[in-house]
This record gives structure tokens, C-alpha cells and sequence, in this order.
């Protein structure tokens, strides 16, 4: 989901009457809420599940999750060429 324009205001108002705690109270709040989301990514992938994801030179790769720890936020897949790569639940897509 992404923020409206009008939402953006909204928080940047709320940002810019902030104190330094307050702003640290806010990015730790801000880190809590990511970390829940990126653990729920992973969730919906499981040993087995074929997936694709774009390697840092943009290229495609294609290939099967061989280990997904549970509470963690990257799995490893091994790609159908045989490398194999730790990869971001937030990168990857089921195929």
C-alpha cells in the first residue's frame, strides 16, 4: 500500500512537531511494523516452493526455496542453474 498524497502531509506534520525521542519512538515503532510485515512475506513461502526473483545485475532467476527458517526474513533458494543465493521473502515471487 502507499500513502496518499494527503496522508503524506498527515505525517509530515506529525514528523516535523516531533522532539528526538519522539522521532525515536516513531522509527522504532516504524522498524516493529516492517519487521512484522517481512515475516508475514515469508510465511507464504514454504521448502519446495518454486519462485523467481531479479539478481542484482537484473537478470531473472528462477529457482526452489531449499531452507526457510521460520521467523526469518530470507530464504535460501537454490536456482536452476545450481547457485545458490540467500534471498529477501520481499524479493521473491511464487511461479
Amino acid at each position: 500500500m502507499s500513502l496518499t498524497a494527503e496522508q503524506k502531509v498527515q505525517l509530515g506534520n506529525i514528523l516535523s512537531t516531533l522532539d528526538t525521542l519522539g522521532f525515536h519512538e516513531a522509527f522504532n515503532l516504524w522498524k516493529l511494523y516492517r519487521d512484522q510485515n517481512l515475516q508475514r512475506i515469508a510465511l507464504q513461502f514454504h521448502v519446495g516452493s518454486r519462485v523467481m526473483f531479479k539478481s542484482r545485475q537484473g537478470l531473472p532467476v528462477k529457482g526452489t526455496v531449499i531452507k526457510a527458517t521460520r521467523g526469518s526474513k530470507t530464504l535460501h533458494v537454490k536456482a536452476d542453474d545450481g547457485r545458490l543465493w540467500r534471498v529477501g521473502a520481499s524479493l521473491l515471487t511464487k511461479i
